[in-house]
C-alpha cells in the first residue's frame, strides 16, 4: 500500500471538494460580528474614560465614533444585501 493511499489525517479529496460560501457567512453572522465590534469599541471607550476622565470621553467619542460608524455602515450593507436578496447563494 501507498503513502497516499493510507487514510491518515484529512483525505485531500475532501478538501478538494470544500467550496468555501462566503455569502453565507455574511448572510448568517454579519449580526453577531457588528454586536462583536460595538461591544469592543464600547470597552475601548470605557477604559479610556476611566484613564483620562472626562477629557478621555471627549477623545474617545472622537477617536471611536468613526469606527462605531463605518461599522453600522458595514452592518447596513450587510443586512441591505441579505434583505433584498443579493446573498443569495447559488445552489
Amino acid at each position: 500500500m501507498k503513502a497516499e493511499e493510507l487514510p491518515c489525517g484529512i483525505p485531500h479529496q475532501t478538501i478538494a471538494r470544500f467550496d468555501f460560501d462566503w455569502k453565507r457567512v455574511v448572510r448568517k453572522e454579519y449580526g453577531t460580528t457588528f454586536a462583536f465590534a460595538s461591544c469592543v469599541v464600547a470597552l475601548i471607550a470605557l477604559q479610556w474614560i476611566e484613564w483620562e476622565g472626562m477629557d478621555g470621553f471627549v477623545h474617545a467619542l472622537k477617536v471611536l465614533l468613526p469606527v462605531w460608524i463605518a461599522i453600522v455602515l458595514v452592518w447596513a450593507a450587510a443586512r441591505w444585501m441579505k434583505k433584498t436578496g443579493r446573498l443569495r447563494s447559488p445552489d
